[in-house]
């Protein structure tokens, strides 16, 4: 969910900066990385999220995973905490920023990395003709009243 973010430029800046290769300048700390961790930071405070368990499902082998069971169910289960903490503090902003259902309802379709020529197009024009539709009717209802 967009409600901020950087350039091109200011990432590969940002980035830099957490790398230790350059200084951080100000609007550096008002701004975050898309990793889980870094939003989660940014938008929630407290204690940076651990991630390094992520290294047994990446590299590890059904042993290791069976042997470090809890705790990776542990570890996603703060993921799955982390990931509603954040939605909940962005959620209100992009609420605040885009008002309109039509804006949610085209994140959520041109969120993905292709533009849909299949039934999903299909889906998400039917779909914005019923909203269109819903708002004609509720407007057309308090012009009445």
């Amino acid at each position: 969910m967009c409600i901020s973010g950087f350039t091109s430029l200011q990432r590969g800046l940002w980035e830099s900066a957490n790398a230790g290769r350059i200084g951080k300048v100000p609007w550096m700390l008002i701004g975050s990385g898309n990793k889980l961790k870094n939003l989660h930071s940014l938008y929630c405070g407290g204690d940076e999220l651990d991630k390094s368990l992520v290294k047994i499902f990446v590299d590890g082998t059904l042993d290791d995973v069976r042997e470090n069971f809890q705790d990776l169910v542990t570890y996603c289960a703060k993921d799955t905490a982390a990931t509603q903490e954040v939605f909940a503090a962005i959620w209100p902003k992009f609420l605040d920023r885009y008002p309109h259902p039509v804006s949610f309802a085209g994140m959520l379709e041109m969120g993905l990395a292709y533009l849909p020529v299949d039934r999903s197009w299909e889906n998400y024009i039917r779909d914005a003709d019923d909203t269109y539709e819903d708002l004609e009717k509720e407007m057309k209802c308090s012009l009445r009243n």
